[in-house]
């Protein structure tokens, strides 16, 4: 509901052919991103371009920043792709643990 009443006030902007404009499709992407731990953008803000997003979490375990790469979708092959996916990953859970242990503070 909270999501519906914020897309009536701000609706989604299509930019390309694959940009998610509905809540159904936002709430179906949001499900996939939390149960694979990471985002990606596969041409749904511009053409051909490719990014992959992991999060970064504090001592509460709230996400607080996150790392990501970008670049042409040629260049990122599946091979590539899957690589620098364990590179993100590796360093968004170092980044995470080293906020862990600096424990709670406001950011």
């Amino acid at each position: 509901a909270q999501l519906e009443a914020l897309m009536e006030r701000d609706p989604l902007v299509r930019f390309t052919d694959t940009t998610i404009v509905t809540a159904d499709a936002l709430l179906r992407e949001i499900d996939r991103i939390r149960a694979d731990g990471y985002s990606t953008d596969d041409g749904e803000n511009e053409p051909g371009i490719k990014c992959i997003a992991y999060p970064i979490f504090n001592a509460n375990g709230k996400v607080v920043a996150s790392i990501s790469i970008t670049g042409p979708s040629f260049r990122l092959s599946k091979e590539i792709t899957l690589e620098k996916q364990r590179h993100l990953a590796d360093t968004a859970r170092a980044m995470s643990v080293k906020l862990q242990r600096l424990g709670n503070f406001n950011i």
